[in-house]
């Protein structure tokens, strides 16, 4: 569970609300799904072994570790309804980088479709660049390890419905 992010923020300076993350990387990305349960926790899927061949699905094995364990977590929580936010880094157009990031976010969710889960349980959105994790953005030089922080895909918990 050192991989549960836990970060909080005060709300109108009494209430605390706090949002968990849980991060998959290399070494966990096919761990049980724990401690995710209210509107505004996440998975977060970013820099796995052959992470951006994920999004051709039909030539990824990786895809079935890695999404299995999603694919439980949202079949056993039918009440949670979904977003599939994809991120890319800076390089490249704009345009180009928000209409790849609509397709891969599509792609998954398309997925997920086909393994069982019910379309009306996810909304599917391309974010491309506008929400970098760092400051590498248009015109400034960086290392490709920063711009891999970028891209990367968010399943974020956005309601709760009563069964």
């Amino acid at each position: 569970m050192n991989n549960l992010l836990l970060i909080c923020s005060l709300l109108f300076s009494i209430n605390i609300f706090c949002q968990n993350i849980l991060v998959l990387k290399n070494e966990n990305y096919n761990q049980e799904i724990v401690g995710i349960s209210k509107i505004g926790d996440k998975i977060l899927i970013n820099n796995l072994p052959g992470f951006a061949c994920c999004f051709s699905f039909e030539k990824c094995n990786l895809r079935h570790l890695l999404f299995e364990q999603i694919i439980l977590f949202m079949k056993t929580n039918p009440t949670f309804v979904f977003e599939i936010s994809s991120h890319t880094d800076s390089q490249g157009d704009d345009n180009f980088n928000l209409k790849l990031s609509e397709r891969r976010a599509k792609n998954l969710k398309d997925f997920f479709v086909k393994k069982g889960i019910s379309k009306k349980k996810i909304q599917a959105k391309g974010m491309g660049e506008t929400q970098l994790l760092n400051k590498c953005e248009n015109e400034i030089k960086c290392i490709d390890k920063k711009h891999q922080e970028n891209r990367r895909v968010e399943i974020k918990i956005i309601d709760i419905k009563e069964s």
